[in-house]
């Protein structure tokens, strides 16, 4: 059994003053964030937001033809159905009657 007591307490912990990281961490510190000083926001050029708003409205302009492409997409789906719904010997079986 150990004749000193280690629970609970660690010899690593231990504060060695003149320690080679006290130099090499010396500003670090667990300051709060409040204390930090906050970086300041810069400002967006007015030539970024004038591009950025010409973006956003041709993106705009984009989205209103991808839905009017899915509109169309899906009346041509649906025109299309019936006629695949039947067999392809059906098919063939019609125009061959219809050929006599």
């Amino acid at each position: 059994m150990a004749k000193r007591r280690t629970i609970g307490e660690s010899p690593l912990d231990a504060a060695v003053p003149g320690a080679p990281l006290d130099a090499v961490l010396a500003g670090v510190s667990p300051a709060p964030a409040a204390d930090k000083p906050q970086p300041r926001k810069e400002e967006i050029p007015k030539e970024y937001r004038e591009r950025l708003a010409a973006l956003e409205k041709e993106n705009a302009g984009l989205k209103a033809e991808v839905a009017e492409l899915q509109a169309r997409l899906k009346e041509l789906q649906a025109h299309l159905k019936p006629a695949a719904a039947e067999p392809w010997w059906l098919t063939v079986l019609r125009e061959k009657l219809k050929g006599k």
